[in-house]
This record gives C-alpha cells, sequence and structure tokens, in this order.
C-alpha cells in the first residue's frame, strides 16, 4: 500500500466520519487541526446517520460514494463498527483479532481496515489509573467499543474478564475474538472454545456463566489456569 497519507492528492486530504448521533463529536477538529500541523489541507465531513434519517444498512452505499469522490479514509463510529467488516478488503491483525473496525483507509481500490481504540483505552487506562488492579475486569457491554476495551485489558495482561451483553450472540463472539486474541499473543496457549453453562473448558480459558443473569447474558474469558476462579 501506499504510505502517502494524502493517497497521491497532493497535500490535501479528505476524510469522514460515519456515525449516528455524532453532531457534538471532536474528531473533524482534531483532524484537521492535527493535518495542518503537517502541512496537509485537510477537510473531514461528519456523515451523521441519525441526521440524514439512514441506518448502518446504507454503509455499502455510503463507502461507494466515498470511494468515488476521492476520500482517503474514512473513521467509523456506533453503530458501524462491527456491521462494516463484510464490505472491507484488508484488515490489520488488531481489527482481525478484534472483529471491528474504527478506521478505513481508501487505497488503490483497497478498503484496509484498521482498530486504534484498544491503543487509546490502554494509553489513557494507563495514564489515569497507574498501578490499578487487573486480574479481574467486568464489562459491560460486548458492541464495537467493547471488543477493543476488553482486547485492551487482555493486552495488557487481564487474567480474568467477565463479558455482560443483552444480546448473547454478541458477548459469545467477542470473547472468542478475545480469546483467539490472547492465544496470539500468548504461544502455547490454547483458543478458548465454548463450553455448558456453568463449567469451565479443559483449558481454563472460557466459561459461559448462567447463560443469562438478568436478562443479560454472561461470558468469561480467562487467559491461564487459575483454579481459585470458580
Amino acid at each position: 500500500m501506499n504510505d502517502d497519507p494524502t493517497g497521491g492528492n497532493r497535500g490535501r486530504l479528505l476524510l469522514g466520519l460515519i456515525g449516528a448521533g455524532i453532531q457534538s463529536s471532536l474528531t473533524p477538529a482534531m483532524h484537521e487541526r492535527e493535518a495542518a500541523e503537517h502541512g496537509v489541507v485537510c477537510l473531514c465531513q461528519l456523515i451523521d446517520l441519525e441526521r440524514l434519517g439512514l441506518s448502518a444498512d446504507t454503509l455499502p452505499d455510503l463507502l461507494t460514494a466515498a470511494e468515488r469522490m476521492g476520500f482517503s479514509g474514512l473513521n467509523i463510529t456506533h453503530p458501524c463498527k462491527q456491521s462494516v467488516l463484510p464490505l472491507l478488503t484488508d484488515f490489520s491483525s488488531d481489527a482481525r483479532a478484534l472483529g471491528a473496525v474504527n478506521t478505513v483507509v481508501l487505497r488503490e481500490c483497497r478498503r484496509w481496515g484498521h482498530n486504534t481504540d484498544w491503543l487509546a483505552f490502554s494509553a489513557s487506562f494507563r495514564r489515569g489509573l497507574p498501578g490499578a488492579p487487573i486480574g479481574r475486569i467486568v464489562q459491560l457491554g460486548a458492541g464495537g467499543a467493547g471488543a477493543a476495551t476488553a482486547y485492551a485489558m487482555l493486552k495488557m495482561g487481564a487474567g480474568h474478564i467477565t463479558i455482560l451483553d443483552l444480546d448473547p450472540a454478541r458477548a459469545d463472539a467477542l470473547a472468542g475474538h478475545a480469546a483467539r486474541g490472547s492465544a496470539r499473543d500468548s504461544p502455547g496457549h490454547e483458543p478458548a472454545r465454548r463450553c455448558e453453562p456453568g463449567a469451565f473448558a479443559s483449558s481454563g480459558r472460557l466459561r459461559v456463566a448462567g447463560p443469562f443473569w438478568n436478562g443479560w447474558a454472561v461470558v468469561e474469558v480467562c487467559t491461564r489456569r487459575t483454579a481459585g476462579l470458580h
């Protein structure tokens, strides 16, 4: 992929932010100011699905339109971070492990998906809560942002994450992505696998507890054998 961030547009950068309810987002101003510091003229356009009366179902048309209009890239936020996946041609290793994308680079007739959410969360966590214990984590939500925070916590060494979500399939999918990402970063560990409610898998890596608690699906990811976690 060509390393020129302007995609050959001679110092000009056309970007977009796709999401719902994003009128107060600071992302456009942030990108435009950062580009100016590098001598690049940047326009970052809000594409607010809520304001336009659209849904995530229009993503195929929006990505095609962005390519035709010469956009260099798109920021992707709620509710599109996971629904955009089938529309992309290539993924960074982190985006593939997370199963969520917040950045799409449009270059050379390809759509490259990246995820930088986990890096930002990890940096802010270390800065704001230095030394905080992370042996056991409880997380509410398994959407695109939840995927990034769970992945970041595992990257930072969390030993056990309990994930709660109103959508059982989404919670289970995130547990699978998180466990596979952890296995990739920890050679010798088996990937997590689904097991019966209330029982640990033989690898000690995944438990489905419940499967429901007051309407919430509860999934647990363990990164090591820990007999005391029952």
